[in-house]
């Protein structure tokens, strides 16, 4: 019995939470084209290893976009990168040593559809790198966790406020040399803001006097 290609969807999302998904790449062409966005919408990255895996594979150049039919059912086969939308580089032992600029900057490059962001403790990355990407990609970012990257200043707080307007959560948690100065501007600017996170940002005492103000704007605050 052939079943419809949404019932099929439906299968290898409940599949995808137990991390079985890779194998239904090989049970038929069909099964092939229907996993692949699935499996590449929120990558699973656990080592440096599969994090160059991962880029040497959303960069290749002969990943052109093609239309074509299997058994009644029309596809179109994308890059891998173009399903990418959530990256989250977390699980990454020694990411503070191993996640680069060049490695953050090719995933953006390849990736046009990213919308969730997470460098958590990626020290590696420079202010000037987050202020970059900011710069060039922002507009996509709805989430984006910083946390505990070091060299994070109010420089790059102010310029993910100027370039960011779609954020919708925010955690700055540990970056210690962030102040209220530039903690105010995400709130003015960030319209979207549901969660903010400054935990550990020990130069925003100052905010405890406008709790009013993140109340207008629905924002949970986390001290």
């Amino acid at each position: 019995m052939n079943l419809p290609n949404e019932i099929i969807i439906s299968i290898l999302k409940e599949l995808d939470k137990f991390g079985n998904l890779y194998s239904c790449l090989f049970v038929s062409h069909n099964f092939y084209y229907l996993t692949l966005p699935i499996l590449y919408k929120a990558p699973l990255i656990t080592s440096a290893k599969a994090l160059r895996i991962f880029i040497c594979t959303i960069t290749k150049k002969n990943c052109a976009i093609s239309n074509f039919q299997i058994n009644n059912s029309k596809f179109t086969l994308k890059s891998p990168g173009n399903y990418v939308e959530e990256i989250n580089l977390k699980y990454i032992p020694h990411r503070w040593l191993d996640v680069k600029t060049n490695h953050l900057l090719s995933i953006l490059n390849s990736c046009p559809n990213i919308h969730t962001l997470n460098l958590n403790t990626c020290k590696c990355l420079q202010d000037k790198t987050i202020r970059s990407i900011a710069r060039l990609y922002g507009l996509r970012f709805k989430v984006l966790d910083i946390s505990f990257c070091k060299s994070i200043t109010d420089e790059t707080i102010i310029d993910l406020a100027e370039y960011c307007p779609n954020l919708e959560q925010l955690d700055l948690t540990g970056c210690e040399l962030v102040t209220e100065r530039s903690i105010s501007q995400i709130i003015q600017k960030c319209k979207r803001l549901k969660f903010l996170d400054i935990t550990g940002c020990e130069e925003t005492v100052g905010l405890n006097v406008s709790r009013a103000g993140l109340n207008i704007f629905g924002i949970q605050y986390y001290p």
